[in-house]
């Protein structure tokens, strides 16, 4: 398998609207870690992602029952102690986040404008872009786009899951 320097990258910038276009992931090209995958599964982690950067039904939902769970709770014993870490963590996963660490929903390090699988092989800014190629596009806070234009970021993780599977592929 190839490994692709730009898997990962960011290949289009634009300082005035703080904006960056880049590889999330593509097909059959080694990533830093030795791994690969084809495109449909590409096409699964990116739908997967979408759907779950879709949250305003989600939260309203996942916030309704801890509200209801907190009311049930008050009702029953009176004042006390109850875990809402797991709906927490389920809500706040998904969307943008920093190195692989959750950050808050409020927008703080940016917003997705662009999330797609291209359609064809293609160009842009002489980087040639393969059929099934994830790509992602964010207009950046202004202090997330600081990192990325000192080059303490420069590009996207999929942050994916997968079962290695050893053997000899030709």
């Amino acid at each position: 398998m190839p490994f692709s320097a730009k898997q990962g990258q960011f290949i289009q910038k634009n300082d005035a609207q703080r904006f960056t276009l880049g590889i999330v992931y593509e097909p059959n090209v080694e990533d830093t870690q030795g791994d690969f995958t084809d495109a449909p599964e590409i096409e699964k982690a990116c739908w997967k992602f979408a759907r779950k950067i879709q949250t305003p039904n989600t939260l309203n939902k996942k916030a309704a029952e801890c509200l209801e769970s907190i009311i049930k709770s008050i009702d029953e014993n009176g004042p006390n102690k109850f875990d809402i870490t797991e709906i927490y963590e389920e809500v706040t996963k998904g969307g943008l986040n920093d190195q692989h660490v959750n950050t808050p929903l409020d927008g703080e390090l940016g917003d997705i404008v662009e999330n797609y699988i291209a359609p064809c092989d293609f160009e842009v800014n002489g980087e040639q872009i393969t059929k099934g190629t994830w790509l992602m596009g964010v207009v950046w806070s202004e202090s997330y786009f600081e990192k990325i234009q000192n080059g303490e970021r420069n590009g996207f993780s999929m942050e994916g899951r997968g079962k290695r599977i050893e053997g000899v592929i030709e």
